[in-house]
């Protein structure tokens, strides 16, 4: 898995560009990604009920077989903008369309910001052309104009072997703040050059956001715009892999991977933060208990504060698990549980554990703080990631309108 991958480590077949149109005060604000030839597509979007239209565009255009571009607008989400901000975005995907000489309709769209506002779409328009010019193989300035209150970046890219052809994936992701995603992400676009069917690509796209974006947390709030978008165009030459092929595994295992180390990224960048928090359950009595659990805790506002402070206050940590579990229905006893923090024990089978406060306290400390909870009722097990809460995320909120 790479970071900041090479040009000549792209998927075949796709061009990138990242351009300033105005729409933000400042930087490039426009992506175009961009598929030479029509592409399989799957999504998974917000379940907020006050959708953007992007949102509602990426929801009757997928699962698709004829997608051949998206487009990225970053400083207006164009969402709860009534009639104006639905033209807004019929506009900008025919203006996108045009531009690239394709069917407005194999345009999806994705935008991102202040909440209210219809798209200015004008200024878009009128950055298209040398957006198309600037479009390269290379998607580092794409990663970049997705971009609002991130403070950098977030790119992987990764291959995968389907009969000796070596398939490429990329993804690129924004988000730093409104994230506590719920079937769907902050915004997260997959492309590669795989050759899925439309069904096979919905089929590993879900269970890969489950186990990455759905398991993160920066502040409990689910955005109106958030989507992971995947699209395949084919261009390796692989095989065409469709549901029930037994090599559409190994595509799963690499998308996970991908989208997993963008969540960690996502989280470690969350407004304010200087620590990312991998809570890990064991010991669960199903995949649902652990899932939750892992999430609660990493949620939790009096767990992501003790973490800034560098407090080892495990109750928080207890009280956390215990209030998601119950609201689950579960009948985890907490006599049976046990917590450690940085790998230390502070808590067994329903009482504490002698432990050197100052010793974990330091521990607190490292840009990654471990918490691991054991339920000891079975075997199933999740992580989950967050950050921690400090003085700067207020700042940053009270100071960003959206």
């Amino acid at each position: 898995m790479n970071d900041a991958p090479t040009p000549s480590e792209s998927p075949r077949g796709w061009r990138y560009a990242g351009v300033r149109s105005g729409v933000r005060s400042e930087g490039r604000d426009t992506a175009l990604l961009v598929s030479d030839r029509p592409c399989a597509a799957a999504a998974r979007v917000t379940t907020n009920l006050a959708k953007a239209p992007c949102v509602h565009r990426a929801r009757a255009a997928t699962p698709g077989d004829d997608l051949r571009a998206i487009v990225v607008v970053s400083g207006c989400a164009n969402a709860l903008a009534g009639a104006p901000g639905k033209a807004a975005d019929d506009a900008l995907a025919a203006s996108v369309g045009a531009a690239l000489g394709v069917d407005p309709r194999t345009v999806l769209t994705a935008t991102t910001g202040i909440v209210g506002v219809p798209l200015p779409v004008s200024r878009v328009e009128a950055a298209l052309p040398s957006a198309v010019a600037a479009l390269a193989s290379d998607p580092e300035a794409a990663a970049g104009a997705i971009l609002t209150t991130d403070t950098r970046p977030k790119s992987a890219s990764a291959t995968v072997d389907v009969d000796g052809v070596a398939a490429r994936l990329h993804v690129m992701g924004k988000g730093a703040g409104m994230i506590h995603p719920n079937m769907a992400t902050m915004l997260a676009f997959v492309t590669t050059d795989l050759a899925l069917t439309p069904a096979a690509a919905d089929r590993v796209l879900g269970p890969a956001v489950s186990r990455s974006f759905n398991r993160i947390s920066v502040d409990g709030d689910t955005s109106c715009n958030d989507m992971v978008m995947l699209l395949a165009n084919g261009a390796s030459g692989a095989p065409l892999l469709d549901v029930g092929d037994p090599r559409l595994e190994a595509v799963e295992v690499a998308l996970t991977g991908l989208l997993i180390d963008i969540a960690k990224k996502i989280a470690a960048d969350g407004e304010g933060a200087s620590h990312l928090i991998a809570v890990t359950v064991t010991g669960a009595g199903s995949e649902a208990e652990a899932h939750a659990a892992a999430r609660g805790v990493a949620r939790s506002n009096l767990v992501k504060a003790a973490v800034f402070g560098s407090d080892p206050n495990w109750g928080r940590i207890a009280v956390a698990a215990g209030q998601h579990l119950a609201e689950l229905g579960s009948a985890a006893n907490p006599d049976r549980w046990r917590i450690a923090i940085c790998g230390v024990p502070v808590f067994a089978l329903g009482a504490p554990v002698p432990f050197s406060a100052p010793e974990v306290s330091a521990a607190l400390k490292a840009p990654e703080v471990g918490i691991a909870l054991d339920l000891g009722d079975g075997a199933a097990a999740a992580t989950a990631w967050g950050c921690d809460l400090s003085y700067d995320y207020v700042r940053i909120n009270a100071e960003y309108h959206t």
